[in-house]
C-alpha cells in the first residue's frame, strides 16, 4: 500500500470470532484501510490465538507508518469494560482471566481496549 495518508489518526480493529481472527486498519472516518485475517484457532487455546494476532496487528502499524491512537478489541464472552480482563471464552479454550488492554498495550506501545 505504500503508506496510508488521512487526516487525523488511525486505528487498530481486533475482532476474535468463533471462526475467525480479523485485524484492521481504520481511517478515523471509518474506512477500512486494511483488512487481515486468518482462521480461529480456538481448539489451541489463548496463547495461540494471541501469537496468530500479534503479527496481523504489526503487519497493520507497520502500514499506518506511526499515526494509530489506539487498538479496539472485539472478544466474543463478558470482558470487564474497566480492564479489559475476560470474564468467560466462548471462542477460545483458556481465554478467561486474559487481560486484554494490557496485552496488548505491552506488546504495542498503544492504548488496548476491550471495552464492554
Amino acid at each position: 500500500m505504500g503508506g496510508v495518508f488521512c487526516k487525523g489518526p488511525l486505528a487498530i480493529g481486533v475482532d476474535v470470532g468463533n471462526t475467525r481472527l480479523s485485524v484492521a486498519l481504520a481511517a478515523a472516518d471509518g474506512a477500512i484501510l486494511n483488512l487481515l485475517r486468518e482462521a480461529t484457532p480456538k481448539a489451541q487455546g489463548a496463547p495461540v490465538t494471541l501469537d496468530r494476532l500479534y503479527p496481523l496487528v504489526a503487519s497493520c502499524l507497520a502500514e499506518s507508518e506511526g499515526d494509530v491512537a489506539g487498538i479496539g478489541i472485539g472478544f466474543g464472552g463478558p470482558v470487564d469494560g474497566t480492564t479489559g480482563t475476560i470474564g468467560r471464552s466462548h471462542h477460545v479454550e483458556g481465554g478467561a482471566g486474559m487481560e486484554l488492554d494490557r496485552l496488548f498495550a505491552e506488546r504495542f506501545a498503544l492504548p488496548g481496549d476491550a471495552g464492554e
